[in-house]
């Protein structure tokens, strides 16, 4: 089966050309557009609540067969991101301090229920793998893989925007290449443009699931 959808191919080309911006939107717009609670976070937080919303209106198309626990699982996943975006909530408040360069810091240690955040998320991504062996999801993506919908290329794009955003803050021992000139928030911008296109790329693997799923159900 293929899938020839034109919003499909549009948002890979969109993924696309955010990874080409990334050096030219760095060097030559404003710092500011890199901060937290910045433009293009507040972007990155708009399309995780979209994809919160698609995958929630999946679940109400399926949720008398089986793949409603498939988007049971994708809407928890959507909502780590959303808090993971907001610094489990310390974007909510006034910044402790803020830098001319790289902008404000909204530390999530300053949390009074910081204590509880990690034992949560581990509870919750628990049950998502819980769910995804009892109910035995692993079905699904054979599915997907047999109907040659599998999204191999939309997780290929998330993985580069990963490591995008990795190498920017210089995590695990990777950096980006030719940035010798760059500003710390010129860099900043690099890294909240590589986890945009991280999340635009899983959206689109989301749209492709349920594309695949719809036009599965039409000819049974």
């Amino acid at each position: 089966m293929f899938i020839a959808n034109k919003n499909v191919k549009r948002l890979r080309i969109l993924t696309i050309l955010i990874y080409l911006s990334l050096y030219p939107v760095a060097w030559y717009f404003p710092v500011q557009w890199g901060w937290e609670n910045g433009i293009i976070e507040n972007t990155q937080l708009i399309l995780c609540f979209i994809g919160f919303l698609f995958a929630s209106y999946a679940l109400y198309i399926e949720k008398n067969s089986d793949l409603r626990w498939f988007w049971s699982m994708i809407i928890a996943i959507w909502f780590i991101m959303f808090w993971r975006e907001l610094s489990w909530g310390a974007c909510l408040y006034p910044p402790t301090i803020i830098d001319p360069e790289t902008g404000g810091k909204y530390p999530s240690s300053l949390l009074w229920y910081k204590p509880i955040i990690h034992p949560l998320l581990w509870l919750l991504l628990g049950a998502i793998a819980l769910v995804f062996l009892i109910t035995k999801q692993y079905r699904t993506i054979i599915l997907l893989w047999r109907e040659k919908q599998f999204p191999l290329i939309e997780f290929g794009f998330a993985a580069l925007g990963a490591i995008i955003s990795t190498a920017a803050e210089e995590h695990m021992h990777l950096s980006l290449p030719f940035v010798s000139d760059y500003t710390e928030g010129q860099i900043q911008i690099m890294e909240e443009l590589g986890e945009l296109a991280m999340y635009l790329a899983l959206f689109t693997a989301q749209l492709r699931v349920y594309l695949t799923f719809k036009k599965i159900s039409k000819t049974h």
